[in-house]
C-alpha cells in the first residue's frame, strides 16, 4: 500500500477589518486594506509623544488611550472631541504630549524622537 500525503486546508474568513492610525487607540473598520512593505497603509503611523521623555505612549502604560479613536493625525478622545492639538490632548492625559508622525524611513511602531509634530 502506498502512503497518501496528507494535506490540511482550512478556509478563513474575513469578517471585518480595521486599522489603528494612532498606536494604543481603537481602530477604524474599513471594508478594505492596502498593504507596503511596512504593512498595512496608515497603521500605526501617529503616536502620542510624552514630551517630559521623548518616549511614544503604550497603552499598557497610560490604559487611557484605549478610549480614544485614532484617525489619520487625529484623535477622537472620549469626550467625543476630535483634535490633534498637543494641549486638549495634554489637557486630556494630564502630562504633556504631541501627535507625531512615525518617521517615514522608519517601522510603523518605531518613532524617532523629534519627528514632525503635526499641532505645529
Amino acid at each position: 500500500m502506498t502512503a497518501q500525503p496528507f494535506y490540511s486546508f482550512r478556509m478563513t474568513i474575513v469578517k471585518e477589518l480595521f486599522r489603528f492610525p494612532v498606536k494604543s487607540t481603537q481602530g477604524q473598520s474599513v471594508d478594505e486594506l492596502q498593504l507596503d512593505t511596512r504593512g498595512v497603509i496608515g497603521d500605526r503611523r501617529w503616536g502620542l509623544r510624552d514630551l517630559t521623555t521623548g518616549n511614544i505612549l503604550t497603552g499598557r502604560r497610560v490604559p487611557e488611550l484605549l478610549h480614544a479613536i485614532g484617525g489619520d493625525g487625529m484623535v477622537t478622545l472620549p469626550s467625543g472631541v476630535t483634535t490633534r492639538d498637543a494641549g486638549e490632548l495634554s489637557a486630556w492625559l494630564g502630562r504633556s504630549v504631541e501627535l507625531a508622525s512615525a518617521a517615514d524611513d522608519q517601522r510603523r511602531l518605531r518613532f524617532k524622537p523629534g519627528a514632525r509634530n503635526v499641532s505645529e
